[in-house]
């Protein structure tokens, strides 16, 4: 076979471990049944909206109750004011938030609360919001703006929208995003200015979506205005899969198995009847005019069927795209102006002129100094990650939390070619493998997987076993490069992709087994060691385990004594992507993972049959224990 052949063959691999993954998305939002009815949605929009607080693991953070409310200053800008606040969250975490409003109010006054999406250097201070929130102040609106995690006064943070760790704890990035926009919610419900019954809510990108979710679970929200963060999630997942979701450096959109009940038209469902406008523009890159133009047509039909079909409306914006400018704003501001206000027919309303101070002003600041959001992010982590009482490491609890199908390992055939074996997985991707015998009679065959190059194999093949040096999806000639697109899409399947890695090396198991002889599993580096640990676990054909370089616990992702601070260091505008620390791979959380077992309770449920873990490593990747000598270690686990 040439060098090209096999390379393309190779391409070929990888990219059918992202298309089976991109099926399963189709086939799972096409099973979906949206609510048509009024009486469909009075029965599903309770279990909806239990599931997506399970999702995000809400209920985990607590009641929203924001602390230590104080204004820090006062600026007064003639047709309106800016209140100065800041407030806490979470323990550790205060938030700064500029309150605008009239001057004068002789009476409690409608409100809108905006959320910024993932602008870092400007956030709240961004001069197309600040344009927003003013323009509604004049017009006698209370509005509250602040700064999430990461962003503006708390400092340029790419880093604190994709904490991991919380996923291990049973807490999505999206939750945090949430929790703390309900804590403003309450802030400005708490407000004496306020009236509580007509509060509004809108945002741009990462703020449009969240202008989906606190609407769709906390009814106080009277109106809102998603704003370019609506699509058919389809779509979307195809669309950002050739960018690798971006590098998937913003985990917010995550939401552990949402697609398995949700696509934007259900959580549009859980706003209805209420006043909905959904805000889209061209030449938006992740949020297309088809899936936005979709979703909208299903809004428009169950309202119509809710007898509300005056309180949905749809904008697109075919001059400028992605962001929050003027067309945007003054449709928005209409919108309101109608629901919230009764002035006007929700046409848009002409933006006043109004001048500005720049996004960098020192009197903006509500902090003395930027306040990273990340120590308190990765406190709450380490909180989460309590030991549970009862661990079930069984293959069931197992089966569970990798999110598979409770069902037998696969029964697939081995196909043999030469030193070249396969097996076809029943979702249609061919894992390949080389097949290396010893000398003489075979006693049996370890299948083996590992992150950087197979090591020590030799030892095996010196004790009269055969090797097979396995590529499950991701590793090897099946590494697709896009390990961002591979680990969202997963998360949003509610599956692990470490878990589907582990379901190709026990179904390999199962089809060597045919051979007649023993079989075992070995694991080299952190990705493999976990998938055959997890194989293992799955796979009880599999005669024993041996890993090497793999995390001992769970915890390990969030105790990272010596890189962890790195974490924290925030970056000037123009470097929100770098990378300061060495980060643990996305695809090996497991969502909730630590409140069902440890990693060493998988271990030790596969008495009576032998394993070892070999090298075990921390979180800053650094070795638990002296190192052994892997390849002895193996023999002894060969010896009968």
């Amino acid at each position: 076979m040439s060098l090209l052949l096999l390379l393309a063959l190779q391409a070929s691999d990888a990219e059918a471990g992202l298309d089976v993954l991109q099926a399963r998305v189709k086939a799972v939002l096409g099973a979906l049944r949206p609510p048509a009815t009024r009486e469909e949605l009075e029965r599903a929009a309770p279990e909806l909206r239990a599931k997506l607080r399970a999702s995000l693991g809400l209920d985990r953070l607590g009641k929203p109750a924001p602390r230590n409310v104080r204004r820090v200053g006062t600026l007064d800008r003639g047709t309106y004011v800016v209140d100065k606040l800041v407030y806490e969250t979470l323990p550790g975490a205060e938030v700064p938030a500029h309150l605008y409003r009239p001057p004068m109010a002789e009476k409690p006054l409608p409100a809108l609360l905006f959320v910024p999406g993932h602008w870092y250097h400007d956030s709240k201070a961004k001069p197309d919001f600040q344009a927003f929130c003013a323009a509604m102040a004049t017009r006698g609106f209370m509005v509250l703006a602040y700064d999430p995690f990461g962003q503006g006064e708390r400092g340029i943070s790419q880093r604190d929208h994709r904490r991991t760790e919380l996923l291990v704890g049973g807490v999505a990035q999206q939750a945090i995003v949430d929790f703390e926009t309900l804590c403003a919610l309450e802030v400005l419900l708490a407000h004496p200015g306020v009236d509580r019954a007509r509060v509004g809510m809108t945002g741009a990108s990462g703020g449009g979506f969240n202008s989906w979710i606190v609407p769709a679970l906390d009814g106080r929200v009277a109106a809102t205005a998603p704003v370019v963060g609506t699509s058919e999630f389809a779509e979307q997942i195809a669309a950002v899969r050739e960018r690798d979701w971006y590098d998937a450096k913003e985990h917010c959109h995550f939401i552990p198995g949402l697609l398995r009940y949700a696509n934007n038209h259900e959580l549009l469902a859980l706003v209805a009847p209420r006043p909905l406008m959904i805000v889209a523009a061209h030449n938006d890159h992740s949020f297309r005019i088809p899936g936005n133009r979709a979703v909208a047509e299903y809004g428009r039909r169950l309202y119509d069927a809710l007898d509300a079909g005056d309180r949905i409306a749809y904008f697109e914006d075919d001059k400028e795209a992605h962001g929050y400018h003027k067309a945007k704003r003054e449709a928005v501001a209409g919108f309101f102006l109608r629901w919230l206000k009764g002035e006007g027919d929700g046409a848009p309303a002409p933006e006043p002129a109004l001048t500005l101070p720049a996004w960098d002003a020192p009197e903006l600041r509500c902090f003395p100094k930027k306040v990273p959001a990340g120590p308190a992010l990765v406190a709450l982590a380490k909180r989460l990650l309590e030991a549970p009482s009862t661990p079930d490491a069984s293959r069931a609890s197992l089966l569970r939390a990798l999110g598979l199908p409770d069902a037998e390992t696969p029964d697939v055939e081995l196909l043999r070619e030469g030193d070249r074996v396969s097996w076809r997985m029943p979702d249609g991707l061919r894992v390949p493998g080389r097949w290396r015998a010893p000398a003489g009679e075979w006693r049996g065959v370890a299948l083996a997987a590992a992150d950087a190059g197979h090591r020590d194999l030799e030892a095996l093949l010196a004790a009269g076993w055969a090797v097979v040096e396995a590529d499950p999806r991701g590793l090897g000639a099946l590494d697709n490069k896009k390990p961002g697109w591979t680990f969202a899409v997963s998360l949003l399947l509610g599956e692990s992709f470490t878990g589907r890695q582990a379901l190709d090396l026990a179904a390999g198991v199962r089809a060597l087994a045919k051979l007649g002889k023993p079989v075992a599993l070995v694991g080299d580096g952190p990705a493999a060691s976990l998938a055959a640990l997890y194989a293992a676990v799955l796979e009880p054909r599999a005669a024993w385990l041996a890993t090497r370089g793999g995390f001992g616990s769970y915890r390990a992702f969030a105790e990272r004594r010596r890189t962890a601070p790195a974490s924290f260091l925030l970056g000037l505008p123009g470097e929100e992507r770098a990378v300061r620390d060495r980060e643990i791979p996305s695809t090996l959380v497991l969502f909730d993972a630590y409140r069902r077992f440890d990693v060493g309770d998988l271990y030790a449920s596969l008495a009576p049959r032998r394993w070892i873990a070999a090298d075990p490593i921390d979180g800053d990747f650094e070795p638990t224990e002296a190192k052994a000598d892997f390849g002895a270690r193996l023999r002894a686990l060969t010896s009968p």
